[in-house]
C-alpha cells in the first residue's frame, strides 16, 4: 500500500443522535480519527426515518461539523442500518462440486453461498448482508476454508440479513440530499461488534448489545461467525419516556435526571436518597425519590434483557458464550446496567468502548460512539477488497458488493 494517508468517513445515523468521524488511514492501516460532527437527531424514530427533511437538515449538519473540524471535504460516508424492520435468516445449501478430484475452488464456495442464499422473502424485502458461518465437504462439518479440499458435495451455512426497501431507499436518500454519497452500508450491531471485540471473544462466543436511542440491536458470534441477530424496537428513549411520565417531568428534564441520577438497578439505591429535580416553568425544584426513579429505570431494562433472554433461548444460541455479554451504546452508560443485564440474562457482562482506532480519546472514552468507529473499521477493511465504484449504491444491492461482503465476513467474522 502507498505510504500517502488515505480518507475516510463514517455516519451514524440513531433515532437519538446523528454522529460523523473522519478519520485518515496510514500505510500501516492505522485508522486516526481527525474531525467528527455531533447533532440531536430529528426525523428519526425507532431506527427509522419518519420525516426525511428534518433528517436531511440534522445529517446536513453533522457533516459539515465534520468538515469543519478535519479541515476538508467529505465525499463519501460509510452508514449504519438498524431497526426493527430488520430481518435475519439461517440458511444452509448443498452443491456438487465441479471437479471433485482436482479439489474445491472458489467457484465451488461462491455457488455454495449464493445457493443459501436463495430463500422465499416478502417482495419489499431486500438482502442486505450473506455471511457465510462455516462449510461442510461431505460428512465433514466444521470447515473454514473449503477451498483445496478434495470432496464431491459442499454444504454452505450462511447468515441473511434483509431489509424492506422503503427504508433503505429513505435512508441513502437523505444522505445524498445531504451532500454526500454513500460509500457502503453495514448493520449496525456489526458494526459495533468490530469496535468492541477482540479475536478470542469472537472464536469463544460472546453476545454484543448495543442500547441505542430508539432500538436495542443484538449479535451472538461463536467460532468466528455471526449466528444470531435481532433487533428489538426498545431502547433508551422509552427508559427517558417512562422517567417523564413516573416523576412528572418534561421529556428533556427526564433525560439530565436519567444520565445524571439514574440507576438501572434499585437494589444499589438507598431508599431514603433524595435529589433535586430541575425547575421549569411556573414549578419550583423539589426533592425526588431516587430510589422511585431507579426503580422506572429497572423495569424498562429489565424488559429489555428479558426480550432479550427469551430470544436467545428460543434460538438456542446459549451454548458456546465462553466470553459472556458485552454492552455498548450510549444506554450501557447507566449505573447498574452491567449488574442487571447480567442477573437476567446468565452471562458475565462487560461494557464495550471503542478499540483498534486512534485520535480522539472522546471517542475511545465512551460506547455512544461504538457504531461510527466500528463502521470506521469495517469501511476501511471493506474498501481494501471491493474496489471503488462497486460498493452499495442503493438498497437491493446483491452482486459484485455482496461477495466482496461475504469474502469481508469470512475473513473478519
Amino acid at each position: 500500500m502507498s505510504e500517502e494517508k488515505q480518507f475516510i468517513a463514517a455516519l451514524d445515523v440513531g433515532t437519538t443522535k446523528i454522529c460523523v468521524l473522519a478519520a485518515e488511514v496510514d500505510g500501516e492501516g492505522e485508522i486516526r480519527i481527525v474531525g467528527m460532527g455531533n447533532q440531536p437527531s430529528r426525523g428519526m424514530k425507532k431506527g427509522a426515518m419518519v420525516n426525511l427533511e428534518t433528517a436531511v437538515e440534522a445529517i446536513r449538519k453533522a457533516v459539515e461539523e465534520a468538515e469543519e473540524s478535519c479541515g476538508r471535504t467529505l465525499g463519501s460516508v460509510f452508514t449504519g442500518l438498524a431497526g426493527s424492520y430488520i430481518q435475519s435468516y439461517n440458511s444452509r445449501a448443498v452443491v456438487p462440486v465441479a471437479k471433485p478430484q482436482a479439489g474445491i475452488t472458489d467457484r465451488d464456495v461462491d455457488n455454495a453461498v449464493r445457493a443459501a442464499q436463495k430463500i422465499t422473502l416478502p417482495e419489499e424485502q431486500r438482502i442486505i448482508h450473506v455471511i457465510p458461518q462455516g462449510f461442510a465437504v461431505d460428512d465433514r462439518s466444521g470447515v473454514v476454508s473449503p477451498v483445496g479440499m478434495s470432496g464431491s458435495r459442499l454444504e454452505a451455512r450462511v447468515h441473511i440479513v434483509t431489509a424492506p426497501w422503503g427504508p433503505l431507499d429513505t435512508l441513502f436518500k437523505a444522505i445524498r440530499q445531504a451532500g454526500v454519497e454513500v460509500e457502503d452500508v453495514f448493520l449496525q450491531p456489526l458494526a459495533a461488534s468490530q469496535a468492541v471485540l477482540n479475536k478470542e471473544e469472537q472464536q469463544s462466543g460472546v453476545v454484543v448489545v448495543d442500547i441505542g436511542g430508539g432500538t436495542t440491536d443484538y449479535v451472538v458470534f461463536h467460532n468466528d461467525a455471526v449466528r444470531h441477530t435481532r433487533s428489538l424496537p426498545l431502547g433508551g428513549d422509552h427508559v427517558t419516556n417512562d422517567v417523564s411520565i413516573g416523576l412528572k417531568l418534561l421529556v428533556h428534564q427526564a433525560e439530565e435526571v436519567k444520565k445524571k441520577h439514574g440507576c438501572a438497578l434499585s437494589a444499589r439505591v438507598d431508599p431514603e436518597e433524595k435529589f433535586t429535580s430541575p425547575a421549569f416553568g411556573g414549578r419550583t425544584a423539589s426533592h425526588l425519590s431516587r430510589y422511585f426513579l431507579a426503580q422506572v429505570i429497572e423495569l424498562r431494562m429489565s424488559e429489555i434483557f428479558e426480550h432479550i433472554n427469551q430470544d436467545l433461548k428460543i434460538n438456542d444460541c446459549y451454548c458456546g458464550l465462553a466470553s459472556g455479554l458485552v454492552l455498548t451504546g450510549g444506554a450501557a452508560l447507566l449505573d447498574g446496567c452491567r449488574e442487571l443485564a447480567s442477573e437476567i440474562i446468565p452471562l458475565p457482562a462487560r461494557i464495550g468502548k471503542p478499540w483498534g482506532v486512534a485520535g480522539l480519546t472522546e471517542v475511545m472514552d465512551s460506547p455512544v460512539y461504538s457504531t461510527a468507529a466500528g463502521l470506521l473499521k469495517l469501511g476501511w477493511s471493506h474498501r481494501l477488497r471491493v474496489p471503488a465504484g462497486e460498493g452499495n449504491a442503493g438498497p437491493g444491492w446483491t452482486g459484485k458488493a455482496a461477495r466482496g461482503l461475504q469474502s469481508w465476513f469470512k475473513k473478519y467474522f
